[in-house]
């Protein structure tokens, strides 16, 4: 049974290689050499925050 406790196991999270690193070819790697998505960018609370008032804007 190890082939289907394989096939329905969870995953911690999807890697989707092309978009993560997208940003870099279009606009260079970052100075510090960190590579910055969208779960790495929402961890910051300014980013959050922009975000957040977007989507309350928009929903209003």
């Amino acid at each position: 049974m190890p082939i289907l406790s394989s096939l329905f196991k969870s995953r911690a999270s999807p890697k989707n290689s092309f978009w993560q690193n997208s940003y870099a070819f279009f606009f260079g790697p970052t100075p510090s050499g960190k590579t910055v998505n969208e779960r790495t960018a929402m961890a910051t609370s300014a980013v959050y925050a922009c975000v957040r008032v977007l989507s309350e804007t928009i929903a209003s």
